[in-house]
């Protein structure tokens, strides 16, 4: 269960629950000149009809000329220990060129400067919706560690609760700097197996197995 919804149901939420997530919405401008068709990708990529029945409001719809429902922007589940690539594609759809990449690229890492691309504005958006909290991890941590007492049950859980979400957000960010290592050294021609090693400046000898899990099922596809 995650943190959202003990604290709904129960009045309370764990640090590192295992099935803590946070919603995050990405939308399509627009104001961007190839709207119409990229609209339209979405709403292939992103089929309302095939929506999970837990994830019904996770879709913001609006209406066509046909009457038909479309796919202007959604909602996406993100969780701590696993790479989004849902994110990751409907940001790829909001970058391509349209006149220039094949649509392709989109369903498969065919083109490693548009994956390139599109994780410098992933990391862009996550570093945007960490940046909203009014305060650090450091400094919920520091009220939950230090100033518990002075904080009442509904203060506390408030702050565990927005500490966990931060939690989710840095160790994306924190995967997606290593996944823009990866393709950088695939970029300069370095091969799979020596890409995939150890970055030094991100991660210590212990996060390399944990970090790659993390991201295989991206590194799958590559």
């Amino acid at each position: 269960m995650s943190n959202r919804d003990a604290l709904k149901r129960y009045g309370f939420c764990l640090t590192s629950n295992k099935y803590n997530n946070m919603y995050i919405k990405l939308r399509l401008e627009q104001n961007d000149e190839e709207f119409k068709y990229r609209q339209y990708i979405i709403s292939k990529f992103f089929s309302v009809d095939k929506q999970d029945k837990n994830e019904k409001d996770s879709f913001n719809k609006i209406k066509v000329e046909d009457g038909s429902m479309d796919v202007q922007s959604r909602h996406f589940k993100i969780f701590y220990q696993k790479l989004n690539t849902k994110v990751l594609k409907f940001i790829k759809i909001l970058t391509f060129n349209v006149k220039e990449d094949d649509l392709a690229c989109i369903v498969e890492s065919r083109s490693i400067s548009l994956e390139y691309l599109s994780f410098q504005k992933l990391r862009t958006v996550y570093e945007e919706f960490l940046a909203h909290f009014p305060t650090t991890l450091e400094e919920d941590l520091h009220l939950i560690r230090h100033e518990r007492a002075s904080l009442n049950i509904r203060k506390y859980f408030a702050v565990v609760y927005r500490s966990e979400q931060k939690r989710i957000l840095i160790n994306q960010i924190k995967l997606v700097k290593i996944t823009m290592h990866i393709l950088e050294r695939l970029m300069k021609g370095m091969t799979m197996d020596f890409a995939v090693t150890r970055i030094f400046e991100l991660e210590s000898k212990q996060d390399v197995p944990i970090n790659r899990r993390m991201i295989h099922n991206y590194l799958d596809s590559l």
